[in-house]
């Protein structure tokens, strides 16, 4: 059996050799058929938009506060990974060894505008989860499923991402039940959580996805 030092010492290239020897045959497909985007029925109702004025903290920002200047309230990466779990009726216990991925970086200074955007928000197995920023084929292949799945979704400041050659022979997962009315599901969510970032940011400035916002 290789070792890494037979890969010389590149871990991506052990990987893509595991999983070349697997039942996926390839990375694409990997990625395809082992990443949960989810159900675009309920990324419809937000419009592609985040559901929060929540952005991830900056150093000495304690999480959890309100930047009254911003009208946001930052945190870590909590309110990322609840908002895709919510949405996606999966308990916060069943994920194991997984990652929460943001499709397209965050804009700096990092802001609310896409950091609780489902249509920005993907979960892969932790083993795949380097390559969603660091290999330039599976960032363009997962910005395009976004692309595809979530009516033309790209965030400001971005071009429109070019369709990969493998696209259509890939078979991609489905994505879990959708909930029908996310707000009302989030609103029970958040009764009880109600000292989270989440419940602070809905408390203070409502759901940027409803028409009021």
């Amino acid at each position: 059996m290789k070792t890494l030092i037979d890969y010389n010492f590149n871990g991506e290239a052990a990987l893509s050799d595991i999983i070349r020897k697997s039942e996926y045959g390839t990375i694409e497909k990997a990625i395809a058929r082992l990443t949960i985007f989810t159900n675009k029925e309920t990324v419809a109702q937000t419009k592609n938009r985040s559901l929060f004025r929540i952005r991830r903290a900056r150093t000495g920002e304690k999480r959890g506060s309100i930047i009254k200047d911003e009208r946001v309230v930052v945190c870590d990466n909590t309110s990322p990974t609840t908002t895709f779990l919510w949405a996606n009726k999966i308990p916060k216990s069943k994920p194991k060894h997984v990652q929460f991925n943001h499709i397209y970086p965050i804009p700096k200074p990092q802001n609310a505008a896409y950091y609780t955007s489902l249509a920005n928000i993907c979960m892969t197995p932790a083993f795949l989860a380097k390559l969603t920023d660091s290999n330039k084929s599976v960032v363009q292949l997962l910005r395009y499923r976004a692309f595809d799945l979530y009516e033309g979704f790209v965030p400001a400041g971005f071009d429109a991402p070019i369709k990969p050659e493998v696209y259509e022979n890939l078979d991609w997962a489905p994505s879990p039940e959708g909930v029908e009315n996310i707000c009302a599901e989030f609103r029970k969510k958040i009764k009880k959580c109600p000292k989270s970032a989440i419940a602070k940011s809905v408390k203070a400035f409502g759901f940027l996805c409803e028409p009021s916002m």
